[in-house]
């Protein structure tokens, strides 16, 4: 979340995947797309989800 993929312009490594990380990565994803904040906020996130 604190990373954008516009923010990345090349991956030189990718540690350990499983199928938890990759359901923690859907659950972000899943998050970022039901609220209106346009970059990742951790505080606006936080209150985003609170309320």
């Amino acid at each position: 979340m604190y990373f954008q993929h516009t923010d990345i312009s090349r991956v030189v490594f990718e540690g350990y995947v499983d199928d938890d990380g990759i359901m923690m990565c859907d659950n972000i994803f899943n998050a970022m797309e039901k609220t209106e904040i346009e970059r990742a906020d951790v505080r606006k996130l936080k209150r985003s989800m609170v309320n």
